[in-house]
């Protein structure tokens, strides 16, 4: 597993998505990668969207919140 930053030349707003393109370092990692997963914000403040971005055998979204009680992050 290799954990990638998205480029900082970007200035990411509100409903802004992470995308291959917004990795930071060099295309090929985009290219040579298996799975690539964004963890983006919501349009809640405790929630989080995990959205596979590219997935040799299939894709797929997943919208998380984050439950401060336990700090533990769950489906809807």
């Amino acid at each position: 597993m290799l954990v990638c930053h998205p480029n900082k030349t970007k200035e990411f707003k509100n409903g802004d998505r992470l995308t291959i393109d917004s990795i930071s370092g060099s295309s090929n990692i985009g290219n040579l990668a298996n799975l690539i997963m964004a963890l983006n914000r919501g349009e809640e403040s405790n929630e989080r969207i995990l959205e596979v971005l590219k997935n040799r055998k299939t894709g797929g979204t997943l919208r998380l919140k984050f439950k401060k009680e336990n700090k533990r992050y769950t489906e809807e």
